[in-house]
């Protein structure tokens, strides 16, 4: 069954509620920084997610060459036109790049977040759920969750650069969707101080990406072992963090706290944030 007109209209739904929703929170958010100093800016986000995605672009480029004399020897060149070989090339070192990103962040963000009152158990804390909306909006995290947004939303807008400028697939749309989701995610979750609750959102999702774009590297090669091996990884974190960490730990304590918190009385527009999430966990049942 052919998806892509559904994938489309929820995207065009998506980014017609985001630009209402800037309007709509933009003066309240305003008012929160001048009145709470520890407040994000806004304009720290764009800035750095720029540069950041600049730098990716040109990591993964210059990468790209590094690799391409790993990719020819694990490659096996016999099995495809000389073409579709330089097409697998590319792919092999794009997705190392991905896999090496990945395992960085998510050792960076268990390292630096773990021990931290919120972060919940079911991800290797000792944290408490209480603690994920305490004292909100006015409400200080650790530094490096501020870095995990940065380095998260370069990394996804330089995705979506690499998309949009890249040949045109079937699944065009079906990829596009949760990546114009997360970059979504990621920018309004900073400008609302939801520096906690999205941290751990982003960890459950990043974890399981190392070992989907590790299948990616290794698929085309003889080590079938290997593919097999990160195949069953990815099937268990999978299952694991983005189908019960993520709703267990993220969405339900959303649901739980979006009566009591301070912000729902300032009138923030919650239905928003609940339409990207529960989008974003049906792309990970679909």
């Amino acid at each position: 069954m052919k998806l892509d007109p559904f994938f489309t209209f929820l995207l065009g739904i998506v980014v017609t509620w985001s630009v209402y929703h800037f309007f709509y929170i933009k003066d309240r958010v305003a008012d929160r920084q001048k009145t709470f100093a520890a407040y994000p800016r806004t304009y720290d986000v764009v800035s750095a997610s720029a540069l950041i995605a600049g730098a990716c672009l040109v990591i993964q480029s210059v990468g790209r060459r590094l690799l391409q004399s790993l990719a020819e020897k694990m490659l096996p060149r016999d099995r495809w036109a000389h073409q579709v070989f330089a097409l697998k090339q590319r792919r092999f070192s794009e997705m190392a790049f991905k896999s090496i990103y990945f395992l960085s962040l998510t050792f960076a963000a268990f390292f630096y977040l773990h021990s931290e009152s919120w972060w919940p158990k079911l991800l290797g804390g000792r944290g408490d759920e209480s603690e994920l909306f305490k004292d909100y909006p006015n409400q200080e995290s650790h530094p490096f969750t501020h870095i995990y947004f940065y380095i998260s939303a370069g990394y996804h807008v330089a995705c979506f650069i690499s998309l949009l400028l890249s040949p045109k697939l079937p699944d065009f749309y079906e990829t596009l969707l949760p990546c114009v989701c997360a970059m979504l995610l990621i920018f309004f979750s900073y400008q609302g101080n939801f520096l906690r609750v999205g941290s751990i959102i982003l960890f459950c999702h990043d974890f399981c990406d190392i070992f989907s774009c590790g299948c990616k590297v290794f698929v085309d090669t003889r080590h079938k072992v290997v593919t097999f091996f990160l195949f069953a990884c990815l099937v268990v974190s999978w299952g694991y963090l983005r189908l019960f960490a993520f709703p267990v730990a993220a969405l339900f304590p959303i649901f739980k706290n979006v009566k009591s918190m301070k912000a729902t009385a300032d009138g923030e527009d919650w239905g928003f944030f609940v339409c990207l999430l529960l989008t974003l966990f049906v792309m990970n049942i679909y």
